[in-house]
């Protein structure tokens, strides 16, 4: 592995601005093209869309939708083949890190519980039945942690992990596996395993798409595959009641970051990445998964619908169920473990009064809680001291890392200066071109902008100082506010902080129709101010009252 110093040397061009004049490019074009994957909806036609407010809006174009038509059974797909495009836009950086080959959470490990086996299988019985019953399975795919609901008959249930794995967070699962000399697969960091038979940062290259390659989608659709293989088990063991007698059709959506949809490329890398991870999933034997290949690609077995949604999309679809609910100007800024999204958007139903989020300004950047330890150890007497940390640890106060790490404070303190300047400068660029040139009129400028704060780094106080020195526009301020819960969420024993880990998967669990439509950026017209009109003279020159 190369050394921490050299891998880190990509992310420190990034944080020192190479990437400007990328940014300087930036357009909105306003064609798009809406596409929906869900055969048993009939979603009304989206034409002119109208602010349900008093508000003036941007122009948001028309959109001609698209029925995918999925024969029962099977989602209708062409022959697959992994969609590498090094142009998609994302995280315009390299993210590549290792914090040391110490596995830390050995300890957490479990081995699965007998009936998660039964997770190999896209249905209870053999049987064919009259009944069917559509099960949605909502994942948040994350850099950190994975977390995943399901919706089962207007029920939104958190899964827990407890069948796999001992983690203090049951809602939580380390997003990593083993394999073992065996070939056999294990979530979670197995005792007999090494550094070397150990897969972890299955996110990052998603995140960082310019160099995706075929191993990064296999590794990370093995992971996926027995997170879906669990959560069908996971299914049948607790609400065997629910399903007994009935067909089940299932729905997988997977969540992607807020920038998702600007462009084709990655949205259809994350579509077959959940399709080729379902396929590896439909086996009983671990040991099978890691051998099922782009070659031997099999129809999605019982897999109805498949659908990538903006993360932000799902984590709103509480709140728009809510008393809470208010129409106009929102923004969200989600900490998580290597990206920070800030996102600006509107809140309002059509002539339909179908939900509609048009986006207005949505950035993604490596600014998580890993990427800022990251920094921390790229200091010069950190890296001579040799020091290793658990990346997936909260993330220490300034003054404790340099106690952890026997360094001057002030050698930490520089660098989270610098990083919290980046992190301050993006959400200070968001809101002014929301207000200069995406939504100027809006009366969230006057009386503060509701912003949801979320994500597993929301609770440092490092991004809260960050956002607090953020320039933000509006005389109002920024409310910052929790995400409510899902008025469906059902068996859930968390607070309303732990809730905020999961309401993305939470949202994810439903159909999309229910989610609502997302109109990317690029669909969204500049709000530009008229041209001045030519003033009108109050008094008649000489010339007018005296003709020659």
């Amino acid at each position: 592995m190369a050394n921490l110093y050299d891998q880190l040397k990509k992310i420190k061009n990034y944080l020192n601005g190479d990437d400007k004049k990328n940014q300087s490019n930036q357009k909105y074009p306003t064609s798009f093209q809406d596409k929906t994957h869900n055969k048993n909806i009939n979603p009304k036609s989206v034409n002119s869309i109208n602010i349900a407010s008093k508000e003036p809006s941007p122009k948001i174009t028309d959109s001609k939708k698209i029925d995918v038509n999925a024969s029962p059974g099977q989602v209708k797909d062409e022959k697959f083949q992994p969609i590498l495009n090094k142009s998609s836009p994302s995280v315009e950086s390299e993210i590549t890190h290792s914090l040391g080959k110490k596995l830390y959470r050995q300890h957490f490990f479990k081995h699965p519980e007998s009936w998660v086996a039964n997770g190999g299988k896209t249905q209870i019985s053999n049987k064919d039945f009259n009944n069917f019953v559509d099960i949605y399975i909502g994942i948040d795919f994350g850099t950190s942690f994975t977390k995943a609901a399901v919706g089962l008959m207007d029920k939104i249930y958190p899964v827990e992990w407890s069948g796999l794995s001992n983690f203090d967070q049951k809602y939580l699962l380390p997003s990593e596996y083993c394999i073992l000399s065996d070939e056999s697969i294990f979530i979670g960091q197995h005792p007999k395993v090494n550094y070397s038979n150990f897969k972890s940062d299955l996110k990052l290259p998603f995140i960082n798409n310019k160099n995706l390659i075929p191993d990064d989608i296999e590794y990370a659709s093995i992971f996926l595959a027995l997170i879906i293989r669990y959560i069908r088990g996971w299914t049948y063991h607790n609400y065997l009641n629910l399903l007994q007698k009935k067909n089940i059709r299932w729905h997988l959506n997977l969540g992607a970051p807020s920038n998702g949809l600007e462009g084709p490329s990655l949205r259809n890398i994350y579509l077959n990445l959940a399709k080729y991870s379902w396929d590896k999933s439909n086996i009983e034997s671990t040991h099978a998964v890691k051998n099922c290949n782009y070659n031997n690609h099999r129809e999605c077995l019982d897999l109805i619908s498949v659908e990538v949604f903006p993360e932000f999309v799902a984590q709103m679809a509480g709140y728009l169920q809510s008393s809470q609910r208010v129409s106009g100007l929102h923004a969200l800024i989600d900490v998580g473990g290597g990206t920070l999204d800030v996102v600006t958007y509107i809140v309002h139903q059509d002539q339909e009064r179908e939900d509609v989020f048009p986006f207005l300004v949505p950035e993604v950047k490596p600014f998580g809680t890993q990427i800022l330890n990251l920094k921390r150890f790229e200091i010069k007497e950190v890296r001579q001291n040799k020091l290793e940390i658990d990346e997936l640890a909260p993330v220490l106060d300034a003054y404790s890392f340099a106690k952890f790490a026997s360094v001057p404070s002030k050698l930490v303190t520089n660098v989270d200066d610098v990083f919290s300047e980046k992190i301050s400068a993006l959400i200070t660029d968001v809101f002014r071109l929301t207000k200069n040139k995406r939504y100027r009129l809006s009366n969230a400028w006057e009386a503060g902008v509701r912003t949801f704060f979320t994500g597993g780094g929301s609770n440092s106080a490092f991004y809260k100082n960050a956002i607090n020195k953020a320039q933000h526009q509006s005389k109002g301020g920024l409310i910052l506010t929790l995400l409510p819960r899902h008025p469906k969420l059902d068996n859930f024993l968390g607070d309303d902080r732990d809730y905020q880990r999961i309401s993305v998967a939470c949202g994810l669990a439903q159909d999309s129709f229910t989610l609502g439509k997302v109109r990317p950026a690029k669909e969204v017209e500049d709000d530009i101010a008229p041209p001045p009109q030519p003033s009108v003279r109050e008094r008649l020159d000489r010339d007018d009252l005296y003709p020659k």
